[in-house]
């Protein structure tokens, strides 16, 4: 017994570095604070990286800089709440993983290297991972099909996970798509009526082998080719270059030339017309119409004034007069008229050679629905007047429109 008490003695003396030792019994106390504690700080170790002690049994354990390492450990680096991990056979640091005592985070992606998750919930937040059990009882492997029978035409829900195939046929080798059309032979192949309650735009040709039915706005920006009835319950508004002419004949004021007795009344063939000579009383033509209400309202409108010469003329002139004036509900009817003259040049003409005379009408003030009155005239020419009269077989008035047909006249 006296032997093994002196080892331990040695034993202690050795680890401390302090000789004040007592020994009481089967107990070794040290002489400077009472505990096993070396005199002078960090001057002695427990063992030594060759010979070294096989098992420590320590209730408590504390360090000076508050951290725990061997010759063979050592931390690099912490923080709160991260898992430590081994970034080298001795090296402990921060792992991805955090654990506040509530929830477990990575700041990282992980990845189970081929093994399962096990015990998952369902899903039930947008950024939840599905489950097998989900995908199972939603995914597309769980719908059953059992009326589709033509490849090609695309599926529709019938039920819960149950398809039927729909009117709607893929050409995946043309992508071409076939509407009530199993051989779609365009981009769009529709087998049947077209109905739109929106808007239809198109940068290319429109072709219809049938009726279009369009109850709000088309717009076209090339050709439109229909091979049937075309309805439309509204106006088709024209714009840029789309803007086309259209004509209104300018009746001849018949009641006025009976009261009067002139102009006379001229017969070539199947045709007539009324004769003008230069300034002859009485001698002129009175037309007026409405404004129609898809004229466009900033373009000229043109009268055009169609006859022939009742004699053979050669180098010759004649000259008329389109005096015009408008006038809405609610003014008064103007006495005054603008006057627009127009001299042609025969040239040499037959008897009865034809003439097509275009006077210009500015927009100025007129508007949609207003009254239009012209008067013709034939006055003097500035030289070389034509022998005989010119022959007024009719007006036309022309304007550019910005529509086909009109909301208002």
């Amino acid at each position: 017994m006296r032997k093994i008490l002196s080892v331990i003695l040695i034993l202690v003396i050795v680890l401390t570095g302090c000789s004040n030792f007592t020994t009481i019994g089967n107990k070794v106390y040290q002489g400077c604070y009472g505990n096993l504690t070396p005199c002078i700080n960090s001057t002695f170790s427990i063992g030594n990286p060759t010979h070294y002690f096989e098992n420590a049994y320590i209730e408590h354990l504390f360090t000076a800089n508050g951290t725990i390492g061997t010759s063979n450990v050592t931390t690099t680096g912490g923080g709160v709440n991260f898992v430590a991990k081994f970034t080298s056979p001795t090296n402990l640091n921060n792992s991805s993983i955090q654990d506040d005592g509530t929830r477990v985070t990575l700041s990282t992606n992980m990845s189970a290297s081929g093994h399962y998750f096990n015990n998952l919930l369902d899903p039930s937040q947008l950024q939840d991972a599905a489950t097998k059990n989900y995908v199972d009882t939603h995914a597309i492997g769980n719908v059953t099909s059992p009326a589709i029978v033509n490849i090609g035409r695309m599926p529709y829900y019938v039920g819960p996970r149950i398809l039927n195939e729909t009117v709607v046929f893929w050409d995946n080798a043309n992508n071409r798509m076939g509407i009530v059309n199993d051989v779609p032979l365009h981009t769009l192949d529709v087998g049947g009526d077209i109905f739109s309650t929106g808007d239809i735009t198109s940068d290319s040709d429109i072709n219809a082998g049938n009726d279009v039915n369009v109850t709000n706005d088309l717009e076209v920006t090339d050709d439109v080719d229909i091979g049937g009835t075309t309805t439309f319950r509204d106006q088709i508004v024209l714009t840029g270059s789309g803007l086309i002419y259209q004509q209104k004949t300018m009746p001849i004021q018949i009641a006025r030339i009976i009261a009067s007795g002139t102009p006379t009344r001229v017969e070539r063939g199947i045709f007539q017309g009324f004769s003008l000579p230069v300034g002859g009383a009485n001698e002129e033509l009175f037309t007026c119409q409405c404004i129609s209400g898809n004229w466009d309202e900033g373009s000229d409108m043109y009268l055009y004034v169609g006859g022939w010469l009742d004699t053979a003329n050669t180098g010759k002139k004649f000259q008329l007069r389109a005096s015009y004036n408008s006038w809405s509900s609610g003014d008064v009817v103007p006495a005054t008229s603008t006057d627009v003259d127009v001299e042609t040049s025969t040239g040499a003409a037959s008897q009865y050679q034809a003439f097509k005379i275009r006077f210009t009408i500015p927009a100025g003030a007129m508007a949609r629905g207003d009254a239009l009155g012209i008067r013709l005239s034939r006055i003097a020419a500035s030289s070389d007047e034509i022998t005989g009269e010119f022959v007024v077989e009719g007006m036309v008035l022309v304007y550019r429109c910005d529509s086909l047909g009109s909301s208002t006249y």
